[in-house]
């Protein structure tokens, strides 16, 4: 029998991912791993929603391909707001990758879309979360 405390979720995730249907299969799946979820649709309400919760984020997922300051816009101000920020970076094209690659280095974990649950289980475990 599972203690109550296994049921709760230990890690807490900040998704951005601007397409609805993405951001939903994303917090699935990442609930399906014992996280807590707080969802944003753009980068800018995740800036709103990270200086809300950061003391409980233990680290962001985004899309980079998004409108505004889209996802490298978001990377610089999140880092600039607090520099050990875990942020995972999630785009369709290698070579935006390995632009942001290019930048930040392994700073900045990536992940090719289209992932499957597996490869979210072992970022977490990469990352210290599960």
């Amino acid at each position: 029998m599972n203690s109550p405390d296994a049921e709760r979720p230990t890690t807490v995730v900040l998704v951005v991912e601007d397409e609805k249907s993405l951001l939903e299969i994303t917090t699935l799946r990442l609930r399906e791993l014992n996280c807590r979820v707080i969802g944003a649709g753009d980068p800018e309400e995740a800036l709103t929603k990270y200086d809300e919760y950061q003391a409980e984020i233990d680290f962001v997922f985004t899309d980079l391909r998004m409108g505004g300051m889209g996802g490298q816009g978001l990377i610089e101000h999140l880092i600039a707001r607090r520099p050990e920020v875990k942020i995972v970076a999630t785009s369709a094209l290698l070579d935006e990758l390995d632009s942001l690659r290019g930048k930040w280095g392994n700073r900045v974990r990536m992940l090719l879309k289209p992932y499957s649950v597996e490869e979210l289980k072992v970022l977490l475990a990469v990352e210290g979360a599960v």
